[in-house]
């Protein structure tokens, strides 16, 4: 399982964060989303998008994407 770290660039901060792929494919998953690995103005990012492709977040932070499936899955429980 691949760990993407965040907050301070260093897997030694006290202040980082780990966020596995593992679980924002499972996020992604339970709102039938994709989550891609783009290749944007250079940067690589972390896409979201729906079945038909459409485009919900796009982030070079796997925090930011970790937050926003959250959210989303958040709002969707709501109904």
């Amino acid at each position: 399982m691949s760990e993407l770290w965040y907050g301070e660039n260093s897997k030694n901060s006290q202040n980082a964060y780990v966020i596995s792929q593992l679980t924002i494919n499972k996020l992604a998953k339970e709102l039938e989303a994709v989550v891609d690995t783009e290749v944007i103005d250079g940067v690589t990012k972390n896409v979201v998008s729906d079945k038909q492709g459409l485009v919900l977040c796009a982030s070079d932070s796997p925090l930011a994407i970790y937050y926003f499936l959250n959210g989303m899955l958040s709002v969707k429980g709501n109904k």
